[in-house]
């Protein structure tokens, strides 16, 4: 029997292979937190959401620079002092930044 999650994975899976990657639990875990993502993400909210074991910081960071230049992601610029990322596979939409609390 085929689960939701699986079929899922396989999709974020195949994504990855076919732009070169090899298709880590991590880097899929890292690709469906960004796709089930209703706004964009921190590394370090992307970092909370991993369950354990999670990979180290420095691995999310290499893989989320890998994943926007293979264009799988999108860096937005929330006017913050950090990146902030979302997944490349949604419709071109944009942001808004409330000037008074900052929420998007």
């Amino acid at each position: 029997m085929t689960t939701k999650s699986s079929k899922t994975d396989s999709r974020y899976a195949s994504q990855l292979r076919e732009v070169g990657f090899k298709a880590t639990q991590s880097k899929i875990r890292l690709l469906a937190i960004l796709a089930n993502s209703k706004e964009p993400l921190s590394v370090e909210n992307i970092y909370a959401k991993f369950k354990s074991p999670a990979p180290d910081m420095a691995t999310v960071y290499r893989s989320l620079k890998d994943f926007h230049a293979k264009g799988l992601i999108r860096q937005v610029n929330l006017q913050h002092s950090h990146a902030h990322y979302e997944f490349g596979g949604h419709e071109d939409h944009h942001h808004f930044v409330c000037t008074n609390c900052s929420l998007v």
